[in-house]
């Protein structure tokens, strides 16, 4: 590795290369995209439109791109041959939409919100007696998932789009019962819809000393989104010759929790996350990202003094069972879909920042809108899209739209011909027209 020596720079020459390099690394456009992704193509008329997702290394969503981002490659299939050739790639002009401007995909948001009673406990997560009846309303975890969620909400009325959500309160064994049922989960309600603000309003009421079964709950969500009786078919809707249709709705399931699964009926934990992988085997509409609102074992290890990270068999003691986040565990479900998430937070202040960060990934798609030099009709193309200098897969169509089928120079030169043949005939035609004029006129 080169060695970087910078004893001989003065004090302001110093001062002016950190502020180089700090704007190199806080600034979000210089952000590397790692997968640029064309999720759809679509063509209307003579223009084409291409939804575009980039995500980072950590398969977040980057959504801060602008137009001198993006480049465009159009070549024909066949030869590979640029349609309009400049430096490497295609010199089209296109219109550009950022994740924010772009029309809104349609999406279904399923969220479980965990209603244990470790959800009472405080937002100070700091203080090892902070899990006591004395926290009050406004101060609990419980209270400041809710205020999140509001949040999240509100942020998806803003943005527009066809987009609704379910808030669906999962636990056991006090006040909520383990979700047996479809009509528990088919709650959704567009995100302008006062009913989301009335349940949360209402959950924030009831307090439970509830246990956990994340397990259970994600399977019967699973379930239900990837249930094909459905009716009417808003998941997966379908023209009458049984195609899709297009744009198909986003499917997501958001699991907020504060603790791990102790639901008896599991004890094998990564049997059931197998049947729940196995439930969306050729499924790729639904996405599962998982939210820890907590500290890591190494934190709690730290809070607790037990010289390591906290265990699982360590939540025999109340005070750390209360505490303890199924790191490891809700990880490992976010990996169920290719792209999930998992975020976790001890920081009342950032759960909104999380689910901002879902709702991104679920919705932030960029937009390229171009028109085909030239097309030729039936001939077949293919489109790749670079962001920051990462290409996508090539995306492959063919020209169906009714207008020019041929090169431009020979429907150029038609024109031309059918031109002359009209001059050709109206010569004689205004002859014939004026010498019979004279004669009437005689």
């Amino acid at each position: 590795m080169p060695k970087v020596i910078f004893s001989n720079l003065s004090g302001s020459q110093l001062t002016h290369l950190t502020l180089i390099l700090l704007g190199i690394f806080l600034s979000p456009n210089l952000a590397q995209a790692q997968q640029t992704e064309i999720i759809r193509h679509d063509e209307k008329q003579d223009e084409f439109t291409l939804r575009i997702k980039v995500t980072d290394t950590e398969k977040r969503p980057v959504t801060t791109l602008t137009k001198s981002d993006f480049k465009l490659k159009v070549t024909e299939q066949e030869t590979d041959k640029l349609v309009a050739p400049e430096n490497g790639y295609s010199d089209i002009e296109f219109r550009f939409k950022t994740p924010l401007e772009a029309k809104q995909p349609p999406a279904y948001i399923l969220v479980l919100l965990d209603m244990s009673g470790s959800m009472k406990c405080s937002t100070d997560l700091t203080s090892t007696k902070n899990c006591d009846s004395s926290v009050g309303k406004g101060k609990r975890k419980l209270d400041a998932a809710i205020s999140a969620l509001k949040t999240f909400i509100e942020t998806a009325k803003e943005r527009g789009g066809d987009t609704k959500v379910a808030i669906v309160p999962f636990g056991y064994g006090d006040i909520y019962q383990p979700i047996s049922s479809q009509e528990e989960l088919d709650e959704f309600y567009h995100v302008s819809d006062v009913k989301h603000i009335n349940k949360l309003d209402n959950l924030s009421r009831n307090i439970s000393n509830d246990a956990t079964n994340i397990y259970h709950s994600l399977g019967e969500a699973v379930k239900f989104l990837t249930n094909p009786s459905n009716e009417p078919e808003r998941f997966y809707p379908k023209d009458e010759e049984g195609e899709p249709i297009e744009p198909l709705p986003r499917l997501a399931v958001i699991l907020l929790t504060d603790g791990f699964d102790n639901d008896p009926k599991y004890p094998d934990k990564v049997e059931k996350l197998k049947e729940i992988k196995d439930g969306l085997q050729g499924n790729e509409q639904i996405t599962i990202h998982t939210l820890g609102y907590g500290l890591t074992p190494e934190e709690i290890g730290r809070k607790f003094n037990l010289g390591r990270a906290a265990r699982l068999s360590d939540t025999r003691n109340q005070a750390i069972a209360k505490e303890y986040l199924d790191v490891e565990g809700l990880e490992q479900i976010s990996q169920i879909t290719p792209n999930g998430l998992f975020e976790i937070s001890g920081d009342a202040n950032k759960i909104a920042d999380k689910l901002q960060l879902f709702l991104d990934a679920i919705l932030g798609e960029y937009e390229i809108i171009y028109t085909h030099p030239n097309p030729e009709r039936a001939r077949q193309y293919q489109v790749i899209v670079s962001a920051k200098d990462e290409d996508s897969e090539p995306k492959q169509y063919r020209v169906t739209i009714f207008g020019r089928t041929v090169p431009f120079p020979i429907y150029l030169g038609a024109l031309g011909l059918l031109g002359l043949l009209g001059g050709a005939w109206f010569i004689p035609y205004s002859l014939w027209k004026n010498n019979f004029r004279r004669i009437i006129r005689q």
